[in-house]
């Protein structure tokens, strides 16, 4: 029949140190694991700071394009003087 002593030998000897060194690898794995992801989540900080600091709001490309307009208009006078000066000059 069933010898729970010889069991308790095979499981103490070979299954329980495989359990051990099982239980230790997939310990390290997480760890990696759990590294790569603090990794990531700092990466994505970093990212999501990079981007509010440097990509432009809807405020200050609606200034740009008001400078930008008001430059236009000013070159867009003197031009208009200027050929307006020489016809009649």
């Amino acid at each position: 029949m069933f010898d729970l002593t010889a069991f308790w030998e095979i499981f103490i000897k070979l299954i329980w140190p495989l359990i051990l060194i099982y239980a230790a690898y997939l310990h390290k794995q997480l760890a990696h694991i759990m590294q790569k992801f603090e990794e990531l989540k700092e990466s994505h900080y970093e990212f999501k700071a990079s981007v509010n600091r440097d990509y432009a709001t809807h405020k200050n490309v609606a200034e740009l394009e008001n400078r930008l307009t008001a430059v236009l208009n000013r070159i867009d006078d003197k031009v208009t003087r200027i050929l307006e000066h020489k016809r009649n000059g």
